[in-house]
């Protein structure tokens, strides 16, 4: 979650916030990638979070609908909605199958559903490719991963009572068949059903492979920084890799790999590594995306910053529309839109590093009309990200007859929940 550092790197100063802008970020020359299914690689590059990096297409059909033609039901009845699977009262199978061809050999392919659980015990996943099975189980009542054969399960929390139930293999490229089957709490799969089990699978995924995203600067810099923003690496339980070519040979260094906890934004610290070539690897997520990439060396701010301090997380600005009748009743609520705030204060700052820092076309104060740019406000010991989409900047004011300056921002956050 947020700040997230290299195996072997070392704070300095490391309660002091560090803000990666226009100013300090690497300009890109091309982006590339291996993998692209019409979105554009190279909007990453932009301050933008509604446009994306989606590299993988989904392979299933009908992916939000299992009444549809090419999901075959097995003693199972599928509601009106096309997603509230029921069971039949017969002895056997109780499943949902659809043909797919993995499309790519090797990495890491995924087969996942996202589910409201209701009143059934287990679901089990299985994916075939041609030649090999796999599976996994999944309890509904405790959510945890059961057993596992030739690949790896996860259970991700979506919020409220839904979740995604995921696993990961390598798989041959080739046509093959997933399944969704259901068990009676004994991780059986052929048992008498009851029209009381019911589950709610609101989507399926299934790809093969990995991606990379590939930078080229315009020349070797000494980058300490990766920014990631406007992503779903985290539902979506995805693994990132940092890499890096600095001699460009076409062969990358792994810096490290990752796997966020949620989708807020990512600033990963690493000891300073001097490359025009960067690169981003994801795999093992279900459909990921990424809006938002930046490399650099971001400002260490002279001081740190404790008191006034408010999460951006936790400071919402949420509009909500909602009726409530003459008598006092709610008659419905939604969300119209939301925010986040975070205001930034830092005092007590030397007149010579408000000068160099925050000063000129550079400098914090015009980047951050024009731009938008990660912070990590305590990086060492908390580990919240903000990626500011707009802020209002206060000039610097000398506070007295210390000779020192206070300098403040009120910024709008990306809200990723």
């Amino acid at each position: 979650m947020g700040v997230e550092i290299d195996a072997g790197y070392t704070w300095t100063n490391g309660t002091h916030a560090r803000l990666l802008h226009e100013g300090n970020r690497f300009p890109i020359k091309t982006i590339t990638a291996t993998d692209d299914i019409g979105t554009t690689a190279d909007l990453v590059d932009n301050d933008l979070t509604i446009d994306k990096w989606k590299p993988f297409a989904n392979l299933l059909t009908d992916p939000s609908n299992f009444a549809g033609a090419d999901w075959t039901a097995t003693n199972v009845t599928v509601g009106a909605d096309g997603q509230t699977i029921t069971e039949t009262a017969v002895s056997g199978a109780h499943d949902l199958e659809q043909s797919v061809t993995w499309d790519s050999a090797g990495g890491n392919a995924v087969f996942a559903i996202d589910v409201d659980r209701q009143s059934l015990s287990e679901v089990r996943l299985l994916a075939f490719d041609g030649t090999n099975t796999r599976t996994c189980w999944f309890d509904m009542r405790d959510l945890t991963v059961g057993s596992v054969f030739n690949a790896t399960g996860q259970i991700i929390a979506l919020g409220g009572d839904s979740y995604r139930l995921k696993m990961y293999f390598t798989a041959n490229s080739a046509a093959g068949r997933v399944e969704i089957q259901f068990g009676n709490g004994s991780e059986a799969t052929s048992y008498g059903g009851s029209v009381d089990n019911t589950i709610k699978i609101t989507r399926a995924v299934a790809h093969a492979g990995e991606a990379s995203l590939r930078l080229d600067g315009f020349t070797g810099q000494a980058g300490t920084c990766f920014g990631i923003a406007a992503h779903n690496l985290g539902s979506g339980g995805a693994r990132i890799t940092f890499e890096h070519d600095s001699n460009a040979d076409d062969t990358f260094t792994t810096i490290e790999a990752i796997t966020p906890t949620d989708d807020s934004p990512i600033m990963f610290f690493f000891n300073a590594v001097t490359s025009a070539r960067w690169r981003i690897t994801v795999d093992r997520g279900a459909l990921p995306e990424i809006g938002v990439v930046r490399v650099g060396d971001p400002l260490v701010f002279e001081r740190a910053r404790y008191a006034g301090a408010s999460p951006a997380r936790m400071n919402r600005a949420t509009e909500n529309v909602g009726n409530i009748s003459r008598s006092g009743e709610l008659m419905g609520r939604s969300v119209k839109r939301t925010i986040l705030k975070e205001p930034m204060q830092w005092p007590r700052l030397s007149y010579a590093w408000v000068r160099a820092n925050l000063d000129g076309p550079n400098g914090v104060i015009q980047s951050l009309e024009s731009n938008a740019a990660f912070l990590a406000w305590r990086p060492e010991t908390i580990p919240d990200v903000a990626y500011i989409m707009r802020a209002t900047a206060d000039a610097p004011q000398a506070t007295g007859q210390v000779n020192l300056w206070s300098f403040a921002i009120d910024a709008e956050v990306h809200s990723y929940e």
